[in-house]
């Protein structure tokens, strides 16, 4: 299993689109569903479109959320996925310094009707994240 640095980056997100935020409240989840996930070719670090991994439909699934903020407000992530960073916080475990949460970043473009649009940032604070393919349902894609 890889940490949410590694397995973010394995991902490419370039020229996809950001379908939904799904937020459950109750079992402390949020989830990304962007219109395709590409995943890298192992021991590789750009795309080179490369797509026998490819996820249609998939969710980047982040678990144990501590907050979840939109920039500016009133606007909806609706269109293209320009960035998605993870980043560790601060331990708050001196003894392992084993990090704790991590701050998950994505910028999307925001498209209103009339054409015009603006880039919203989404961060979300959580503790772990994962991959999943509707084609196989309850699969944790983790590495």
């Amino acid at each position: 299993m890889s940490d949410p640095v590694t397995l973010a980056e394995s991902i490419y997100l370039g020229d996809r689109s950001l379908k939904a935020i799904l937020i459950d409240g109750w079992l402390e989840q949020v989830s990304f569903r962007v219109d395709l996930i590409s995943r890298l070719r192992p021991g590789t670090h750009s795309w080179e479109y490369y797509n026998e991994k490819d996820i249609e439909d998939g969710l980047i699934v982040l678990s144990g959320v501590q907050s979840i903020t939109l920039a500016p407000p009133g606007y909806v992530p609706n269109d293209y996925v320009n960035s998605f960073d993870v980043r560790p916080l601060p331990s708050p475990d001196t003894v392992t310094q084993a990090p704790a949460l991590f701050a998950f970043t994505m910028n999307v473009s925001s498209v209103a009707r009339d054409g015009s649009s603006r880039e919203v940032v989404v961060e979300v604070i959580a503790r772990e994240m994962h991959l999943e393919d509707p084609s196989q349902p309850g699969l944790k894609i983790t590495d």
